[in-house]
């Protein structure tokens, strides 16, 4: 009488197929988590120029020809999320804030900018790609 033994287990060519897979689904969740992680910091870079704006408008209406700079209106020229901070005014009352950000490739050196115009309305223009911005910053 013959015994058959019956073996068990994934063939080499199903292992293969199960690791390309793997390799194509982690491959596309690191680009999603790397533009997760560009979109915080960018968010994170305007956080702290944001609070800024309220500064400049209160040396603006104290005096419309006040100097302005970063370290005037109580910002830092770098931080954790900020290459270099810069603000300045011109002489209609039009003015800026801006944040060259700093954090991963997607935006590192890229700039972000709150800008004031002459009627005193701000807006938010930037390098980043627009992917990467807030919803409120129009990116390029």
């Amino acid at each position: 009488m013959k015994h058959s033994t019956q073996q068990s287990g994934f063939t080499f060519i199903e292992l293969m197929v199960i690791t390309v897979i793997i390799g194509i689904v982690s491959s596309i969740a690191m680009k999603t988590y790397q533009g997760y992680i560009a979109r915080v910091q960018v968010t994170a870079g305007l956080a702290e120029i944001y609070p800024a704006r309220t500064m400049l408008e209160t040396r603006l209406n104290d005096d419309a020809n006040a100097e302005i700079s970063a370290i005037i209106i109580g910002l830092q020229s770098s931080t954790e999320n900020c290459l270099a901070i810069t603000a300045h005014t011109n002489e209609e009352g039009a003015g800026k804030i801006s944040c060259t950000h700093r954090g991963s490739s997607y935006i590192h050196g890229r700039t972000s900018t709150l800008n004031r115009s002459t009627l005193g309305k701000w807006h938010c223009t930037s390098t980043v790609e627009a992917e990467y911005t807030t919803a409120k910053c129009s990116g390029v």
